[in-house]
Order: structure tokens, then sequence, then C-alpha cells
């Protein structure tokens, strides 16, 4: 198609475009999709013949293999705010994925991939290489995916994008495949009346929100309230939901010390009074880890309880109250006694808490304690100060987040590799912005 196409509202007719491709690209228009991140193969090419005609409003980014383009659509989504779209073709194409969808689905990231499948006819004939590249694409899908939808037929798109977006971006977030056959791809025109309706509400993320019961959160007020040692853990569940503004009311509103994982860095500037800093085994804190020992009661917010943040899953102790707010019902009371589980939103969790603790002011909270941990976060920074100054050869992981440090702005992006590079820039870095 030469022409650049034009987008329409309500129905999609035969007349007005060529095959799936169309109709599909349309749908993604509308969700308000920007970009694709991909390489193209045989049966994806139906979403190239649309892309490149819608290409003034959806841009297709050509990406060297599947693994990056996962990774950048990943990426996007984190730094955006916005689904990320990428795509792969059949068999060698789809088994380049799981890096990224893996890390999508730990991170709780949204994001969608397009994956090519084999015609319908052939569903008998995949295994074993009996078809070209033919591998269960759905079964090794399942383990790094949210949701796997197959699409059987034309008719059913609509509805099953529709789907993929609500399952992307609704309840715990994270990566959906749509598996699309080639025949199902490549089919021409569209039934009469075709409607590729989009709904709104799910072109971003958390798209559906949900509060906690109110009776669990004046039960957890209550702990708060009378908590001597309160202590906040933030994990990324915080920021995914958006919660920045009501972790640090409410920290401030109890003179509660907050610490983080590696992933909740940033919801509460490092600079901050009440924050102690990063805690955990790859990244930690003495001012943190000091806090999260000595707490009375430990307030896991958006927190899954890995390894790291726990200290091999030997903190919060059994003697520590919990209070444990998360969008997800399996992950609260999982690992570790709970005196009050919050199931919900992290944003409407907390703001349910500050309503349900008028007049409360910190008061009631060890202000001696409080001085000691800043008191040690003060040496910590001292100590950060003197190890950016080493200019000991080969450099130092210090002395690079050191620079880095002086000459990064807020809004500056620092990506760091995983492992001890993670570390590195959770402990190193002052981010003073999400």
């Amino acid at each position: 198609m030469n022409a650049t196409a034009t987008l329409n509202d309500g129905t999609i007719t035969a007349q007005q475009t060529k095959h799936t491709g169309f109709a599909l690209a349309k749908m993604l228009l509308e969700y308000g999709v920007e970009y694709i991140f991909g390489i193209p193969g045989g049966q994806t090419l139906p979403l190239y013949d649309a892309s490149y005609a819608y290409r003034e409003e959806l841009k297709h980014l050509l990406f060297r293999d599947e693994r990056s383009a996962g990774h950048a659509a990943c990426a996007y989504s984190r730094i955006s705010g916005k689904l990320g779209v990428c795509d792969a073709t059949v068999g060698p194409g789809a088994t380049n994925l799981p890096s990224a969808l893996g890390e999508a689905l730990n991170s709780s990231t949204p994001m969608i991939a397009i994956v090519g499948e084999h015609p319908v006819p052939w569903v008998n004939k995949v295994e074993y290489g009996r078809a070209s590249q033919g591998i269960d694409q759905i079964g090794m899908l399942k383990h790094v995916c949210k949701k796997v939808i197959y699409v059987p037929t034309q008719e059913c798109l609509p509805e099953l994008v529709r789907t993929a977006f609500l399952e992307a971006t609704s309840g715990r977030p994270g990566p959906v495949a749509l598996v699309i056959p080639a025949d199902v791809f490549r089919q021409e025109g569209a039934p009469a009346n075709m409607d590729v309706y989009i709904d709104p509400s799910l072109n971003h993320f958390p798209s559906r929100r949900s509060a906690p019961d109110p009776y669990d959160v004046k039960r957890a007020a209550q702990l708060l309230r009378e908590a001597k040692r309160p202590v906040m853990l933030i994990g990324g569940g915080a920021l995914v939901s958006g919660a920045m503004q009501a972790a640090r009311e409410l920290a401030e509103q109890l003179s509660m010390p907050v610490v983080y994982t590696i992933t909740g860095k940033g919801t509460i500037p490092d600079d901050h009074n009440l924050n102690m800093g990063v805690v955990g085994i790859f990244a930690n804190a003495p001012s943190a880890e000091a806090a999260l020992r000595e707490a009375d009661l430990v307030f896991l917010v958006g927190n899954k309880s890995s390894q790291s943040s726990s200290f091999a899953w030997t903190l919060p102790r059994a003697e520590q109250k919990v209070v444990h707010l998360d969008i997800d019902p399996a992950e609260v009371g999982r690992i570790f006694r709970t005196d009050v589980g919050l199931v919900g939103d992290a944003k409407l969790g907390l703001e349910g808490l500050l309503n349900a603790l008028p007049g409360a002011d910190g008061t009631g909270v060890d202000f001696e304690w409080l001085a000691q941990l800043r008191g040690g976060k003060a040496a910590w920074e001292e100590k950060k100060a003197k190890l950016f100054a080493i200019n000991a050869k080969p450099i130092q992981p210090y002395r690079v987040m050191g620079a880095l440090n002086a000459v990064l702005d807020l809004e500056d992006i620092l990506v760091c590799d995983a492992g001890f590079a993670s570390g590195w820039g959770a402990l190193y870095y002052s981010q003073r912005s999400p």
C-alpha cells in the first residue's frame, strides 16, 4: 500500500483494509500505541504492511533480533507509562523473546508481544519440526507471560486484543503474548461490520484500581498509630502504581523511616530525611538495614519479599509486626506471618491509610531511635563521598557512580544491568525523582 492509510471511527469494512494486519494496526493506534519494536518474518508481514501504511502515526523500530526488541518494549513501558509492543515471527523469533518477557513478568511491567504462528490447519504438525520451525510456542510463552492469547479467527481479533490490553494493565500488570496464525493474519478484507472498538481506559496502567477492604485499612492504621519504631519497606509495586506522593505523605505524617528495594528506588527522594536507603543482599545501606532490623512494625508496600530485601527470608522476624499492602492477593502473607493484609492498589491503599489517620502526627515514634538512624545515614553519606573520590586504577564502581551523580540531572535515565551493576546503581546513585 503506497499511500498512508486514513484512520476512521467505528467499524472497519472489507473495502477499507487489505487484511487482518490493518485491523490490528487500527486497534493499536486507537489504544495510543506509537511504537512497535521488532524484526519481520513471513508470518507477521501483514503487521508490517499496516505499520507502513500508518507510518506517520505508528512507527516500527527495527532491531537486530527479538531479544533486544523485547527488552526495548519492556523499558519503554517502564519509562513512558504506556504499553510497550514488540513483535516476533514463528519459531526462532518467538524463542528469542522469553528473557525480555521473563523480566517483564518478574517486574510487573505490562507489555504486549505480537507473535506469529503457523496456519491454523497445521496445528497438529508443529511438534518436532514437522512444520518448519514449529514448536509448542504457547506452552513455552506461558512460563514467561501473565497471559498467552491465541487468535483462531479474524472475527475474534477485536475481542482478544481488548483482552490482551486488559490483562496487561489490570491487577498485577505483566506481559501478554498475542499469538496470531499466519492464515488469520493474511486473511483479506474483514467481516461485515467487524467492530474494532477499543476501551480507552486500557491505554495506561494501572487501568483498573481496587482499594483494600476498609475494615483492614482501619486495623492497619491502628497498628501504625501504636508502633514506636515503624518502617515502610517499599518495593517496585509502589512505582508501578504511581504511589510516590501518597507514600511520602504517609511517611511524613507518621515520622516513619522508609527503606526500599532496588526496584522501589525513587519512590521517595534519596535526600529525604526519612529515607534511610536501599536494603538487601545486593545493595545495602547500613542505615537502612538498621532501620529494618530494629523496627517493631514493618509495613511492606508493593513488595514481593524476595531473597534480597528479606536477607534470605530472615527479615521481618516473627516478633516484628507486619502490615502488607499489595495488588496481588497471592503475595500478601505468602512468606511472612502478616498481622494485617491489605489487598489492593498501592496508591489507593496508602491514600486510604492517610484518610484513616486523621490527626496522626507521629508523636508516638521513638525519636531517639529516629535520630540514631539519621546519624547513621549521615555517616554513610560521608563514607560514600570518600569512596567517590578514590582515584585508583583500575577504576572502581564507586568512582563511576560518583561521576554520574555529578553530571546526571533529574530527568536523566540511568540503566543498570542485572547483578552487581544494579546493586551499585541502587546503593551509590542518588536518585531524587522516580
